[in-house]
């Protein structure tokens, strides 16, 4: 548990034109159609629920070691997006922020104080702090800290800036309430799938520069090719369904295959994760939540990009190593406990894991400074 000593955060208070969004406190409508999943960013409303609640929340500036903008620039791009399309609905954001930064920085004087590095924002959107901040100039966010989704260890070709900063951005995994996806316990003897492939090729023009276009376009390849050469891996399904069938089906699998969309932080991961099901997974130069904590490698079934054709001899080995495939449930169902949002934040779980983080950034701001708790 973070030390309520070091730990006390600040909740800005702002007027209804910039917070209205977390005040009436509600899932992203099912209505926004080009959302495969409507909850899947929600993460920040999970963010402002966790931090308003917590027992670390302060009600005095002054004592705070943390502050927090309660706001959500994700949420007003994506509803932005049918009005303006993708660049105009960025810029929607980016100015939401800019304005929500300016308020506080007119009525307050703790973000100046140490330029923002005490501070932080909830950005849930496909590319984190590069969805939001393409417009904004450095002196506006400063030093300010991105929760977000998006760990990408590198400059991306399409992005402007990096879009993850390890030593000041903390990283969340993507929002899978316990309502939607209940986790079903990893060793069960009705897993009669080896491997559940469920995802889409993405076949557009548009995106074929992403990297994880180019896996799942080679993964549809190695599956007709194995099926044509009759070497297809046995017991292995694909299903394109909807989330309620998807989640049945990984709750019949030994292992998930979860190849990267436009990002690599797809929610297949943490879905199959809840319920039961060993990832099979391409990160490459990407950070992944809480791994100082977690041991990623333990639980699953990492791929390199290089060797997509590899992809079905990797899984059929480890389903033939039965002490390989039980020391995997077993790390994979101690992941399973820890992964959860809903876990109230006295106990293991990612609002503790996440409230940890941001000690450590606490910590981390007062000695840059030259000030010690």
């Amino acid at each position: 548990m973070p030390s309520r000593a070091r730990l006390k955060i600040y909740v800005y208070e702002l007027p209804d034109e910039l917070d209205a969004d977390v005040r009436n406190v509600s899932p992203m409508p099912d209505s926004v159609a080009w959302l495969n999943d409507s909850q899947e960013n929600d993460a920040d409303l999970w963010v402002h629920r966790t931090i308003t609640q917590s027992r670390y929340r302060t009600f005095d500036p002054d004592e705070a070691t943390l502050f927090f903008l309660p706001i959500t620039p994700t949420r007003k791009m994506h509803l932005s997006v049918d009005a303006h399309g993708w660049a105009g609905a960025a810029l929607e954001a980016n100015l939401y922020l800019e304005s929500a930064i300016e308020r506080i920085r007119a009525q307050y004087p703790y973000f100046d104080r140490r330029g923002g590095s005490d501070h932080f924002v909830a950005i849930t959107a496909d590319h984190g702090r590069c969805s939001t901040i393409q417009h904004l100039a450095a002196n506006v966010t400063q030093q300010l800290m991105f929760v977000q989704h998006h760990g990408a260890l590198h400059q991306e070709s399409y992005d402007p800036l990096p879009c993850f900063q390890p030593h000041r951005d903390i990283l969340l995994p993507a929002y899978v309430p316990e309502a939607d996806m209940a986790a079903v316990p990893v060793v069960d003897p009705a897993r009669p799938n080896t491997a559940l492939l469920a995802f889409s090729s993405l076949a557009t023009t548009a995106l074929t520069p992403f990297h994880g276009v180019r896996v799942r376009k080679a993964l549809a390849a190695l599956w007709e090719r194995t099926i044509d050469e009759g070497t297809q891996l046995e017991g292995a399904v694909w299903q394109l369904g909807n989330i309620t069938q998807t989640a049945e089906e990984m709750g019949r699998s030994l292992t998930c295959v979860t190849p990267p969309g436009i990002v690599a932080h797809t929610s297949r991961f943490w879905r199959a994760i809840r319920r039961g099901c060993i990832p099979v997974a391409w990160y490459r130069g990407y950070a992944r939540p809480f791994e100082s904590t977690i041991d990623y490698a333990s639980f699953t079934l990492d791929v390199d990009p290089s060797a997509v054709n590899e992809t079905f001899d990797a899984i059929r080995m480890l389903v033939n190593d039965p002490a390989e495939l039980a020391r995997k449930q077993a790390a994979l169902q101690g992941a399973q406990d820890l992964l959860s949002f809903d876990t109230p934040e006295t106990q293991p779980g990612i609002a503790q894991l996440f409230l940890l983080e941001l000690e450590r950034r606490a910590i981390e701001a007062r000695r840059y400074h030259g000030k010690a708790f």
